[in-house]
């Protein structure tokens, strides 16, 4: 089993320059496992992003219904 914190999480759902390496490195391992605390974690990635204007009130809302 292989852990992924709250950062690789969040690259399935940005686009960041590692998003395509961890998301190829997900399909060809799927026994991915991440804690509980991992869920309120890549929301606060989120909501970062829409502090530094990266996302917009509408994109946060959607980043954050689409997980």
């Amino acid at each position: 089993m292989i852990y992924f914190d709250s950062c690789y999480i969040a690259k399935f759902y940005l686009a960041e320059p590692d998003s395509p390496k961890v998301i190829s490195f997900a399909r060809q391992h799927p026994n991915i496992a991440c804690l509980l605390l991992g869920k309120a974690e890549v929301l606060a990635v989120f909501h970062r992003k829409y502090r530094e204007n990266v996302v917009d009130a509408k994109g946060f809302a959607l980043l954050c219904d689409q997980f």
